[in-house]
């Protein structure tokens, strides 16, 4: 059984086989956006629309 560990040490990271943990996003350094909730809706269609197995289609609005 491999075990994924967490290293701040960059010469351990380097190191070839050897499985590391990424660091969480920093949210502050996200483009901040506003959608537009009709857009928003569509999107969550479109998600909901793909779970089910229903790909829309190019040009779908």
């Amino acid at each position: 059984m491999q075990t994924i560990t967490a290293s701040t040490d960059r010469a351990r990271d380097d190191a070839p086989g050897e499985d590391f943990l990424l660091a969480p996003p920093r949210s502050a350094g996200r483009i901040a956006c506003r959608v537009d909730p009709r857009d928003l809706r569509r999107l969550n269609l479109y998600a909901v629309l793909t779970t089910a197995g229903i790909a829309p289609w190019p040009g779908d609005r």
